[in-house]
């Protein structure tokens, strides 16, 4: 009886231990994050003051510039003195250009009048232009694709804005409500989704259109398009919770799709948005570090990125408090921190602090490297100098600001001040609690030998019965997430890559305002290099994966398997002028098929080059 009840915990044993361990292994610690509004703002205030301290003077552009003001205003931190640094950047930015911000680009226009209205500034008389007045220029609205005409509908919306009459040099046809909505209904694929152009729709695309109708789903066509976009990005939607565009998982794409969830008034806990125990805020919360964003989950910190999931956070939030929709802005003219708070927050800072007024600050550039630079502003039109004295300017200023514990009044949010340290604590923990789990492999073996060591103590059993105990847990070691398809490969052979755009420097009247400070002096984006290809690679598997590797980032549409490069590090199509793109070549020579169909052979020397002339130009 005994050695019969011995073998009963033996046994049980096993299947115990066993059971933990595929629990371990197998299964996400947590899941499902839902955000109450506090957990909410815990996480925008932390991102406000990222943003704030890495962008000492934000300007026009895409970066550091519409977005950011515009995320900031909406959640309720953007302070006075910060949005006259943006206001007067701006306004010489658009007196420098003659209102004429893009010839090709007309998302240029709706990017500044969305941030315009975002702070209560009328876009129709900015420095003496109407911003507005472009955008009634249908024709050229749509010649960029369907984010275009989604934004430019969302500009109009944003203020109610009365369309203008066009330009008199303007004979083509002007842009009404009614044939942008028109034209996007036209446009939706058979999926149910959009895409900039092309026949693949796109997760973040199909989003922003999303976000743009949400306004209009009272009527009947608008309502059943929504209704197959809803289903295209359910469909889409990865067991991670996260969503992908260029055939990857990264964090603009997830912010577009909880920004179009919040629009539709879809509930981030509805059941078509929870995959394998993960919501959408499971799938963006995986990229958040220390107030920041990264754009994948194996890069570093992005501002593009963090400004995306800050107004997206923010849309989340204001649907919480039962405020306006984040377009919504007809209840903007409390969107900035106004004099008599500020004044408030400065009775409480020494006056020692006067001195940091000349502070370094840090400048993000697009790919997520920092730029260091002397900000030792006079006024908001110095601009920012990489040079080596800023760098040990600002490292000597961070350490003085992190020892006395002080936050500079022009570059930092106000915060209020919490009532004691362990509420501190407790909101840092609510936090990192509500942050997506992974499985750790390494805390599932050592869960197991603590396991084994407590069963044998417990047994006092023969060798061979830890024999059996080890085993299993060997076996249950195996339910780990295995190596991708891609990592499995066995590499081929060697090539060399280069991805440059020196003929930029030939055209720069031409270029996108705001762009010129992103592009390398000497016009090198990846400097040429020897990299390792796998079987069957392609031209395109290579490019991604080494701009990858460098946290470069890349923008792609697919016609069926056919890739087309949108855009290298910031750098599109059109961006410098009508006739500029991406071309490749190999060996030397320019290939007419798309880079997804060349396969690589060792040996080979692939290079990317920024044409403006059609290709005239780089070959």
């Amino acid at each position: 009886m005994s050695r019969c009840w011995n073998k009963l915990i033996q046994y049980i044993s096993v299947v115990g231990i066993a059971f933990i361990c595929l629990l371990v292994f197998a299964v996400p610690a947590q899941g499902s994050t839902i955000l109450t509004k506090s957990q909410t703002k815990n996480y925008l205030d932390k991102i406000s003051e990222y943003e704030i301290s890495k962008v000492a003077s934000p300007t026009y552009g895409s970066v550091g510039g519409e977005w950011l003001i515009m995320g900031l205003a909406r959640y309720g931190t953007l302070t006075e003195s910060y949005l006259n640094i943006y206001l007067n950047n701006l306004k010489s930015e658009v007196e420098k250009c003659h209102g004429v911000l893009s010839k090709n680009k007309y998302t240029e226009y709706a990017r500044v009048v969305l941030a315009l209205t975002s702070v209560n500034t009328a876009p129709d008389n900015f420095a003496g232009y109407n911003l507005l007045r472009p955008l009634a220029e249908l024709d050229h609205v749509v010649k960029t694709g369907m984010n275009s005409v989604a934004f430019c509908l969302l500009a109009f919306d944003c203020g109610n804005y009365e369309i203008p009459d066009t330009a008199k040099e303007y004979t083509g046809e002007k842009t009404t409500r009614e044939k942008l909505i028109s034209i996007l209904l036209d446009n939706q694929l058979n999926d149910g989704g959009w895409a900039i152009t092309g026949k693949k729709s796109e997760a973040d695309v199909t989003a922003m259109v999303l976000q743009a109708l949400s306004k209009y789903r009272k009527q009947k066509k608008v309502e059943n398009a929504i209704e197959s976009g809803v289903k295209m990005l359910s469909a889409r939607q990865n067991k991670s919770g996260a969503f992908s565009s260029g055939g990857s998982e990264n964090c603009e794409s997830i912010a577009q799709v909880l920004a179009a969830l919040t629009a539709l008034d879809i509930k981030v806990s509805d059941n078509r948005f929870i995959k394998d125990n993960h919501t959408v805020l499971d799938g963006l919360l995986q990229y958040y570090q220390d107030g920041g964003f990264k754009h994948t989950e194996d890069s570093f910190v992005n501002q593009m990125s963090t400004e995306q999931a800050m107004y997206s956070l923010t849309a989340y939030y204001r649907s919480l408090s039962d405020e306006n929709g984040l377009y919504n802005m007809n209840d903007n003219k409390n969107s900035f921190k106004n004099k008599t708070k500020e004044k408030k927050r400065k009775d409480n800072i020494s006056l020692n602090q006067k001195s940091n007024k000349k502070r370094a600050s840090r400048k993000i550039d697009i790919t997520g490297q920092n730029k260091t630079g002397d900000s030792l502003q006079k006024n908001t039109d110095t601009s920012v100098k990489e040079t080596q004295e800023g760098l040990a300017e600002n490292n000597k200023a961070k350490k003085k600001l992190k020892r006395k514990n002080k936050k500079t009044p022009e570059t930092l949010i106000e915060e209020t001040e919490e009532k004691n340290s362990q509420e501190n604590m407790t909101k840092e923990k609510m936090m990192q609690n509500n942050k997506p789990a992974k499985n750790y492999k390494w805390l599932g073996i050592i869960l197991g030998v603590l396991g084994l060591t407590a069963a044998g103590i417990f047994l006092k059993r023969k060798n061979n019965f830890f024999i059996m105990l080890i085993t299993v847990c060997l076996i249950f070691g195996g339910c780990t997430k295995g190596k991708s398809e891609d990592e499995i490969k066995e590499t081929a052979g060697n090539c060399t890559i280069l991805v440059e755009c020196s003929t930029i420097y030939d055209n720069l009247d031409d270029l996108d305002d705001g762009l010129k400070a992103h592009i390398p002096k000497d016009g090198v984006i990846l400097k040429e290099q020897e990299v390792s290809f796998k079987k069957d690679d392609s031209v395109y598997d290579v490019l991604s994966r080494e701009l990858k590797k460098n946290n470069i980032l890349m923008e792609a549409s697919f016609t069926g398997t056919n890739a087309y490069i949108e855009g290298i590090d910031n750098i599109y199509e059109f961006s410098c002028g009508g006739q500029s793109g991406w071309l490749y070549c190999v060996n030397g020579e320019y290939q007419q098929k798309s880079c997804s169909e060349y396969k690589v052979k060792a040996g080979d020397k692939i290079e990317w080059h920024y044409t403006c002339d059609l290709g005239e130009d780089v070959r």
